[in-house]
């Protein structure tokens, strides 16, 4: 889009914006199949999370949702062949190309989860941790997404939030 004259930022905010749309009404979708309860077998109804209330449990999965775009734009900074490979692509064959995409989306992938790996490493030191420890490993997007997930199961579990 650069080639034909589109401003950079553009482009960034088009993205943001089209990503953030299709992931607010899956988050709508998500918050509203966690409290909505269904009939059981056994009778009676229940839910996922039955005492949350839904605006919580949806900022929750929003706030994740707009972390997780942030990350994105983040980790495509670390790719640049895409520019590099339309200026020049007389010089690469078809094969080239397709290693090349492959190995940023690998590449984005190994990064997405390197950003989960250490809660597996801090979840059960996770009582003894301070809060700006807690705060401070919240910075990755995943772990905050887990530590959230556990605390709303540890309160729901309680029957009190």
């Amino acid at each position: 889009m650069t080639i034909m004259g589109l401003d950079s930022w553009i482009h960034w905010t088009a993205w943001f914006t089209r990503s953030i749309i299709f992931l607010f009404i899956a988050d709508i979708l998500i918050a509203a199949c966690y409290i909505i309860k269904v009939p059981l077998k056994g009778g009676g109804s229940g839910s996922v999370i039955g005492e949350s209330d839904i605006t919580l449990v949806f900022f929750f999965l929003f706030s994740y949702s707009v972390a997780s775009i942030a990350m994105m734009f983040l980790i495509s900074t670390l790719f640049d062949k895409g520019k590099s490979l339309f200026r020049a692509k007389q010089n690469f064959t078809h094969i080239e190309i397709f290693c090349l995409a492959n190995s940023a989306a690998a590449g984005t992938g190994a990064v997405w989860f390197l950003c989960y790996l250490p809660y597996a490493f801090i979840q059960p030191r996770y009582e003894t941790m301070t809060r700006g420890a807690k705060l401070g490993s919240s910075l990755l997007h995943n772990i905050g997404l887990a530590f959230g997930a556990q605390l709303i199961g540890m309160y729901e579990g309680k029957g009190r939030f």
